[in-house]
């Protein structure tokens, strides 16, 4: 292996926790049951997030004579709808079963005949098809070389990830995680496109990246914004009597009218590659 890509490597793992596949089949489970969560809140499938990072893949020609997809962490299809147009037939893989429930049934009320899905997890999933372009998007499964090795091993042509970039925060998480874990969340991945982009640099894989960057505002009642926050920090291992408490108090605290708004910046780093 190339010296350069031995240090890119090195300086990803000691920057994120990975950790091993028990402790990453723990952290999926409260993954797991946040996503089917938040699921049920999804306000629609295609939103001007979606279409600017699919538009930049499509400008780099990522989408031309693409037959076949495959989306890893589909979720509940906010990219996998809309890049059901782009091919004749796309498999959305997804560990979630609350979502792909919402996923097959917003491709069945429009009319999307060529979606799969599979419920799997990413550590678990395999398959011996290959398919033009293998994409990902915002999957917190995709967090180490391995995985973008494994994701590009399913390509013929092209790959795509959508992953956060630097800045990226929420209000009320950042504010809570002062409280909860004043030193850093000492569970999380923290993982970020540079190391992606400069693994597939030193690869000489010549890939793009644009950084998207979107101002979001999310209102949630009490009760569901104490719920959505407690799954957040139990991912990490926060649980408990005292960090329940810790979370209410804040909710309470900083609610207006029984509800609590909560400002999301995401910078989202769109990379893409061809498949050598």
């Amino acid at each position: 292996m190339d010296k350069q890509v031995e240090e890119c490597i090195k300086a990803w793992e000691e920057a994120t926790n990975v950790g091993t596949l028990e402790d990453r089949i723990k952290r999926n489970e409260g993954w797991n049951l946040f996503f089917s969560t938040m699921a049920n809140e999804r306000k629609g499938p295609f939103t001007i997030e979606e279409k600017e990072a699919i538009d930049f893949v499509k400008s780099e020609g990522n989408l031309e004579g693409v037959n076949s997809i495959i989306d890893i962490g589909c979720g509940t299809g906010r990219y996998t709808l809309p890049l059901s147009k782009y091919a004749d037939r796309v498999l959305g893989v997804d560990m979630s079963d609350d979502s792909l429930k919402i996923l097959n049934r917003d491709a069945k009320n429009e009319g999307i005949t060529n979606i799969e899905t599979k419920s799997s997890m990413w550590e678990y999933f395999n398959t011996d098809e290959k398919f033009d372009l293998a994409f990902s998007a915002m999957c917190p499964a995709i967090c180490s070389y391995k995985d973008v090795d494994k994701l590009e091993s399913f390509a013929t042509k092209y790959c795509a990830i959508v992953t956060s970039a630097k800045g990226t925060y929420s209000t009320n998480r950042r504010n809570l995680q002062k409280l909860i874990a004043p030193d850093g969340l000492k569970n999380a991945t923290k993982s970020d496109a540079i190391y992606i982009l400069n693994y597939l640099y030193y690869q000489d894989k010549k890939p793009s990246m644009k950084i998207l960057t979107n101002r979001r505002v999310e209102v949630r009642d009490i009760d569901k914004a104490i719920v959505q926050l407690q799954q957040n920090f139990a991912i990490y291992g926060y649980v408990g009597e005292e960090v329940d408490k810790i979370i209410k108090d804040y909710v309470y605290e900083n609610a207006v009218d029984g509800k609590l708004e909560e400002v999301r910046i995401l910078n989202r780093a769109v990379i893409t590659w061809k498949v050598k």
